[in-house]
């Protein structure tokens, strides 16, 4: 038999759950008040000449929300794919190394 303690609203927004439009800023707020920000940050190297890069990790899920960042200005990836615990970025190959930073929230 599961527990049926009803818990409250605001357990809901800490758990991450209940999230329509209002209660994700609410639980963003939260989040940033408890020094978490809200989001997880990943870093990573797009080698030159190379067309893909995968960022592996717990905090990746299907239902995260995703920033991509580069260290060249307007580039974007071509294709973005998401599966639990990964997410592979691809971009057309480049001459010199390119930075890459995903914000998971």
């Amino acid at each position: 038999m599961s527990d049926l303690t009803p818990i409250t609203r605001e357990e809901m927004i800490l758990n991450g759950e209940d999230l329509t439009p209002i209660t994700r800023l609410e639980y963003f707020l939260k989040k940033a008040a408890e020094g978490g920000g809200g989001y997880t940050e990943f870093d990573s190297t797009l080698q030159a000449g190379q067309t893909t890069v995968t960022i592996t990790d717990s905090a990746i899920t299907a239902n995260s929300v995703y920033d991509i960042y580069t260290s060249v200005y307007g580039l974007n990836p071509t294709d973005v794919t998401v599966a639990t615990g990964s997410i592979t970025l691809t971009f057309d190959a480049q001459q010199s190394d390119l930075e890459v930073k995903v914000r998971v929230s």
